[in-house]
């Protein structure tokens, strides 16, 4: 029998697409940047290692945030997220010293951070048997639609009050998104006695729970069986690459924009476009993954962004620089959310949490180094 009205699972979506959201907060810090430095006379270089230690310390700690959903689910994961993202904020309003920055921060808030990629991608596609690549799409646009709105909304709260209680409103803000995402999110549609999405319109009967678990891809290798794996290191390797491009743009595109002559708002103007299209990306390309398979998807992506890099390098004017960040910012979203469907579906859903957490750090690190 079907369910009348939305699927829990979009709901699961909606929420998820608020904590991913979580990745503007942390990519707001350049907005806290000269206000800090104003006030305490740091150096750049010295103030900026509180986001080095932030994307080290997400690294390390997705790990086991991936480990704790995949044994206990989203709720300790996400709690844990909530108070460790709120209580480092807080403290970051009580900086005095730079070490209480990077600590704070860097270290604190960030291990909160290790949670808002692993756990709602691992969630969601335990909730789809079809349309999951669009479902796992409109989720992970949250990330594109944070770094493009959070930051402008620090800047305003900077500018109203000052650079400490725009930490703690933020903070406060998003660890109650993290705490609504921990009540709401479910490890799997079995929870709140219903089916995943779509297992109705492929004949799963409806007191068959296992059959439906199956279709929806619950089952898996362990993670030492997906280590050993060819495959494995194939999605790892092609990822790592595919990050550190975006990263080497991200950092790069305005100083390159500013070689060419253009103004700094064109130059900036250029990162706003590369930012829409990465939402749409992510959307599109996860719907076209579901009709096309997830490899040709991502293969697509793949090669859209090789073309991109080498246009970026006859781009010419803000027009034709903007042309090509969109497009690029187009094939940056469409891998982002198709790679964590291949993952599962290549190893099963079962430890997706503990094996996405395993490709994450070397994709980070490599763009670290960028």
């Amino acid at each position: 029998m079907k369910i009348n009205g939305p699927h829990y699972g979009w709901i699961i979506v909606s929420i998820s697409f608020l904590i991913l959201t979580t990745y503007g907060l942390f990519f707001s810090y350049g907005v806290f940047f000269k206000p800090i430095i104003n006030a305490f006379g740091w150096s750049r270089a010295h103030t900026s290692l509180a986001f080095s230690f932030f994307m080290a310390t997400y690294a390390i700690t997705a790990i086991p945030m991936g480990s704790l959903f995949d044994r206990y689910g989203p709720r300790i994961p996400l709690c844990l997220s909530a108070v460790l993202i709120g209580i480092g904020f807080l403290f970051c309003s009580y900086t005095k010293h730079l070490w209480h920055l990077w600590v704070f921060f860097g270290l604190i808030a960030a291990a909160g951070h290790g949670a808002v990629y692993v756990v709602p991608v691992s969630t969601i596609v335990r909730w789809f048997v079809t349309r999951r690549g669009l479902a796992v799409g409109i989720a992970v646009a949250g990330l594109g639609a944070g770094v493009s709105a959070v930051p402008p909304i620090a800047e305003r709260l900077i500018s109203i009050y000052d650079w400490r209680k725009a930490f703690v409103i933020l903070g406060f803000s998003y660890a109650i998104i993290h705490l609504i995402g921990a009540i709401l999110l479910r490890k799997s549609p079995e929870e709140v006695g219903t089916k995943p999405y779509g297992a109705f319109d492929i004949g799963i009967n409806g007191s068959s729970t296992k059959s439906a678990s199956v279709h929806a891809g619950l089952t898996g290798v362990t993670v030492w069986e997906a280590l050993k794996s060819f495959s494995f290191w194939m999605v790892y390797f092609s990822i790592l690459l595919a990050f550190a491009s975006e990263t080497l743009v991200m950092v790069h595109i305005v100083p390159y924009a500013l070689d060419l002559g253009v103004t700094s708002a064109v130059a900036a103007g250029a990162m706003t476009a590369m930012g829409v299209g990465s939402m749409v990306g992510r959307i599109l390309m996860g719907a076209v993954s579901d009709r096309t398979g997830r490899k040709k998807a991502l293969s697509a992506a793949y090669l859209l962004q090789g073309l991109m890099m080498l246009c970026l390098l006859g781009a010419r004017s803000g027009a034709s620089l903007y042309v090509v960040m969109a497009v690029m910012g187009l094939s940056f979203g469409g891998w982002a959310g198709v790679f964590a469907l291949l993952t599962g579906e290549y190893f099963g859903f079962k430890h997706m949490g503990k094996i996405l957490a395993i490709i994450l750090p070397g994709s980070i690190a490599c763009g670290l180094h960028l």
